[in-house]
């Protein structure tokens, strides 16, 4: 009996650490709000125009590496066939979440023929975009590398 109870105290205590882990805040970049919104709007501006180094002008080394100017036509092609040109983001509050080491932003941005959630990755407490995903209902899933 005395074996039990130590058990369940123990059972207890991580439990509560985990929820208690599970409610903390999400760290976020570097950046504030305002200059992930100045980013994601720059980028997706870079999009309307075909502008590759405009668009990657944010991103890692590694994130250039893996998406090339070839794919990031086909996807602006892509965007504007299906969604129309960007117009704007902002009016809705910035989703962050945690993803193993970075940080993810949600955020709704208004195209001329849909609203296009972009999601956009950070290391935490990094500058440089580590990861790009579009999500309607008109875009089949997109990521970008």
């Amino acid at each position: 009996m005395d074996k039990k109870i130590p058990s369940a105290l123990l059972t207890l205590s991580l439990a509560a650490a985990l929820l208690l882990n599970g409610c903390a805040a999400p760290l976020p970049s570097s950046l504030p709000d305002d200059q992930v919104l100045q980013v994601v709007d720059s980028i997706l501006m870079a999009f309307n125009a075909g502008d590759y180094t405009s668009a990657t002008k944010n991103m890692s080394a590694v994130m250039v590496k893996a998406f090339s100017e070839a794919q990031f036509l086909n996807m602006a092609d892509l965007l504007k066939k299906t969604s129309g040109n960007y117009i704007s983001c902002g009016g809705a509050p910035i989703e962050l979440s945690n993803n193993t080491r970075y940080a993810v932003y949600r955020l709704p941005c208004k195209f001329e023929l849909e609203t296009v959630t972009v999601s956009v990755a950070f290391f935490i407490a990094s500058r440089e975009v580590e990861g790009l995903y579009f999500d309607s209902i008109s875009l089949p899933s997109t990521p970008v590398p």
